[in-house]
């Protein structure tokens, strides 16, 4: 982690999860790309199912980094928001997916505020799909966790209560159960059993512990 021998490309790193989930997806071809955080690089554009592993599935809760040049080079620069200061900023990396062409395209977002403002982009894009996937949503208002709800498609709950409250009842699809993966949407829902279907089935842990405290 966080060192130039860092390695990329991963095969299925957690049975279920959000990079598994995106990487599924693109392997599938339900979706051309993927904005995601490396350390390292900052915001990438990432279309290779083994990269989004390779990356997603090591990281959390990244906030900022700094750039490692053996990394960025393996991604390529055109691939990274700002390959000088390996900036970590999801709206700008949407855009600049946008204007490379990409048409169907999953994000990974932390903030509330990103995700009012993708679907805002969205539409100024007609011909362009964009879903949303919130990741560290632990110490989230419930007023955050109730724009997640309402524009986001797949929310993970991390050590959230209010993301869990929510999630709780209005989930058109919940996978995991220490920490829930919740569709928010008919297409979060599709997103999701597609990942299910691939692994044959969730396992049943009855004795699953939950983060304590929830925050």
């Amino acid at each position: 982690m966080c060192t130039p021998e860092r390695k990329l490309y991963l095969d299925d790193f957690l049975s279920f999860g959000i990079s598994e989930t995106i990487s599924t997806l693109i392997e599938e071809k339900i979706i051309d790309t993927s904005i995601i955080v490396c350390e390292g690089a900052g915001t990438v554009i990432i279309k290779d199912s083994r990269m989004v592993q390779g990356i997603g599935g090591r990281i959390s809760a990244f906030i900022k980094t700094t750039p490692i040049k053996k990394i960025i080079k393996e991604i390529g620069e055109y691939n990274i928001l700002n390959p000088e200061t390996a900036e970590i900023n999801q709206i700008e990396g949407l855009k600049k997916a946008i204007n490379q062409g990409y048409k169907k395209i999953a994000v990974t977002v932390a903030l509330s505020s990103d995700v009012e403002e993708i679907r805002k982009i969205e539409k100024e894009h007609n011909d362009v799909e964009i879903y949303i996937f919130v990741v560290h949503t632990s110490k989230a208002s419930m007023e955050d966790a109730r724009i997640f709800f309402k524009y986001a498609d797949v929310i993970t709950a991390c050590a959230s209560k209010n993301v869990r409250l929510i999630g709780e009842k209005e989930s058109k699809l919940t996978a995991g159960q220490s920490v829930p993966i919740y569709a928010a949407s008919e297409n979060g829902k599709y997103f999701l059993q597609k990942r299910i279907d691939k692994i044959g089935g969730l396992k049943d842990k009855p004795n699953a512990k939950i983060p304590n405290p929830l925050i």
